[in-house]
């Protein structure tokens, strides 16, 4: 079997990047991303022809659908890939799928605060740079009757801060 037939058979550049079906890739995402699509589903074609030089069937469909191959590529990149699911393990707080669940009336509020700007790190009253944390120390406060209060988003920063808080006093 002469190799060199299937390594002629690859599309150029060029060629790939003339095709029509590449050309409606360029009015959704930057030629750079279609090029580097379009060089790494040239280069996975060399390694099926390295490694699958007896199944010239294979190898031949995988040169027809090189121009398909590069337009999933583009696809899978520019996509979100985040979906939602449902959950059921039976776990509430389950974290491989996110987090908890917030109400469509919280996710309002923040979606309004976090489309603009805000004053995260600012207070109003006083006029000059704030703490991000000071927005819900009161709260939580108030809730548990600790004298001081931080929330974190994860349990690692949470394990850090309390060895933290325990390593000074020792």
């Amino acid at each position: 079997m002469d190799v060199n037939k299937f390594y002629r058979n690859i599309p150029k550049m060029d060629i790939i990047m003339d095709n029509d079906k590449i050309k409606e890739l360029l009015h959704i995402t930057s030629r750079e991303l279609v090029l580097d699509c379009a060089r790494k589903a040239t280069e996975d074609l060399r390694t099926i022809i390295n490694n699958n030089q007896s199944n010239e069937n294979e190898i031949n469909e995988e040169i027809k659908n090189i121009i398909n191959k590069i337009i999933l590529e583009v696809h899978k990149i520019t996509s979100y890939n985040m979906k939602r699911v449902i959950n059921g393990t039976g776990t509430i707080l389950h974290t491989n799928l996110g987090r908890a669940v917030i109400s469509e009336q919280a996710a309002e509020r923040v979606k309004n605060i976090v489309t603009g700007y805000s004053n995260l790190e600012f207070d109003l009253e006083e006029g000059k740079r704030g703490s991000r944390y000071s927005h819900f120390e009161k709260i939580i406060c108030r809730i548990t009757g600790a004298e001081a209060a931080i929330a974190v988003n994860n349990n690692a920063a949470a394990v850090l801060l309390i060895l933290s808080s325990m390593a000074k006093e020792n």
